[in-house]
């Protein structure tokens, strides 16, 4: 017989949480939508919207048409009762964002500078952050933390990085970083943070996986609405695959990787040489690639096809391992079009050799400082689940 009661405290908290959840997920209700719809009685969630307006995480924002007699109040959740910060380490860039608690971000910072495993680049970043934080104008106890996405492996236990070619340096300590800032913090893999941006922000997805076609590219697995790392924690690192043996060389030391082919870099690599477009991958030259190319220049657009065809095969290859949705996001992905979608799907589904459906290759609902608001996503989710 199960003994276990719950005391009249416990009952508060759980209808309290559960008022503020449905009106964060409706963002705008009448007092009499909630009686319904969570089968409280009215002094109830009277008693909760009160308490709820009391701690400034609800506000009243207007009111229904009136159908006969006084109009119902609206109610909707504060946005920014509290925010989050995220913080994007790379290896030319650390970008500084923040976000409200429905993971809208309303500031962003770039600061050029190479990355250093120094105490100076730590705390040049560090100061960076309290003059960001500082001017939003919020005070400390409304900032919940900052998560930290770094461009590489990170330990099981969160406190540093484990592995990071493109940072040129391994064993970074969250404490080395942390003991500088004034909130809590915690380190995450930049294409992590960046796929669970993305499911925050989709309802479609149960299982996915995860490009992001940024200058490097980036993976990420998604099962279950999680993202899955793992025993080693390395899954979805799908630049580091083989695609072709002894091919192109690639940043971590091999042949042959998916990254020499599929990344921005690698387009750009392919289109050096080809007279007025700049030597670099910047968005700046990405941007001529694409206009020469929708132009139907045929040199740019062999180029492409080529691009199409690593990356087909890349997908194709995961397929047959993970046969799931895959979501294509980045600095790429704001160049693509609907035909390169069509292009991309028919060249999936024509490598594989089962007679399957057509793969499901959907743009990313967030390409744009996607680690920065995934990384500072992870304290907007903690302190929802825990009101």
């Amino acid at each position: 017989m199960d003994t276990t009661k719950i005391t009249t405290t416990q009952l508060r908290q759980i209808n309290r949480s559960k008022v503020y959840e449905y009106i964060y997920e409706k963002r705008a209700v009448s007092k009499q939508e909630v009686v319904q719809a969570l089968q409280m009685s009215l002094p109830t969630v009277t008693q909760n919207l009160n308490d709820l307006e009391a701690a400034g995480l609800i506000e009243r924002t207007g009111f229904l048409a009136s159908t006969g007699g006084r109009k119902p109040q609206m109610f909707s959740c504060c946005a920014d009762a509290r925010i989050a910060l995220g913080l994007e380490l790379r290896n030319d860039l650390f970008r500084i964002a923040a976000i409200d608690l429905y993971g809208a971000m309303f500031k962003e910072e770039t600061h050029p500078m190479e990355f250093q495993n120094t105490p100076e680049y730590l705390q040049t970043v560090s100061r960076s952050v309290d003059a960001f934080a500082a001017s939003l104008g919020y005070p400390d106890d409304s900032i919940l933390g900052i998560g930290i996405a770094a461009s590489g492996l990170v330990s099981e236990d969160g406190q540093y990085l484990t592995y990071s070619k493109l940072l040129g340096c391994s064993e970074v300590r969250l404490d080395d970083l942390a003991q500088h800032l004034n909130y809590p913090a915690m380190l995450i893999h930049d294409a992590m943070a960046a796929a669970f941006a993305e499911l925050w922000f989709r309802s479609d997805i149960s299982d996915a996986v995860y490009l992001s076609l940024n200058r490097n590219l980036g993976g990420a697995v998604i099962l279950n609405g999680t993202i899955y790392q793992g025993t080693s924690l390395i899954s979805g690192t799908f630049e580091h695959m083989c695609l072709v043996p002894h091919g192109r060389s690639c940043y971590c030391g091999k042949k042959g990787c998916v990254e020499a082919y599929c990344s921005a870099n690698s387009l750009m690599e392919r289109a050096n040489g080809i007279a007025g477009l700049p030597r670099t991958a910047e968005k700046d030259a990405l941007a001529l690639f694409f206009e020469k190319l929708r132009s139907h220049d045929p040199d740019f657009v062999a180029i492409w096809r080529d691009y199409l065809s690593d990356l087909s095969l890349a997908i194709s290859n995961i397929r047959h391992v993970l046969d799931s949705d895959f979501i294509i996001s980045g600095l790429l992905h704001t160049y693509l079009q609907e035909e390169d979608y069509e292009e991309l799907t028919r060249l999936v589904a024509q490598r594989c050799v089962f007679p399957a459906r057509p793969p499901r290759i959907l743009p990313g609902k967030c390409p744009k400082q996607a680690a920065a608001i995934g990384a500072a996503l992870h304290y907007i989710r903690e302190f929802l689940q825990t009101i």
